[in-house]
């Protein structure tokens, strides 16, 4: 089992692989690797405690930082997923209306006899 220090490293590492991943839209990996950093700061936080805090309070503050910027690169791409969901709903309701126009309604109805 690696120390915390070394497991903060490790995170920091698949944390920017994942933000690399999610600004190119690639979101199961994306996910893969932020459950994999999970696993890994999971480990880090049950490791005995270290003599150096300064230096693993630093990491940790690197990866509050990343951690900031994975979120908003995921809120960005969930509001671009929003607008073009918008916009396919749009398109589908004006095809909806195209179709409904097109389709030929007779002026009696079909069970009425037309000699009465």
């Amino acid at each position: 089992m690696k120390d915390g220090p070394a497991c903060l490293d490790i995170a920091l590492e698949l944390g920017r692989e994942e933000l690399t991943h999610l600004q190119e839209a690639n979101l199961d990996e994306a996910e893969r690797l932020s459950l994999k950093r999970k696993d890994v700061m999971d480990r880090a936080f049950a490791a005995p405690p270290v003599q150096e805090k300064d230096e693993f309070l630093e990491k940790l503050d690197r990866l509050q930082n990343l951690q900031n910027r994975i979120t908003a690169s995921a809120r960005e791409l969930h509001a671009t997923l929003s607008q073009e969901l918008k916009k396919i709903r749009t398109e589908n309701k004006r095809f909806t209306g195209y179709r409904k126009a097109s389709t030929v309604t007779p002026m009696f109805n079909a069970k009425l006899h037309k000699k009465g």
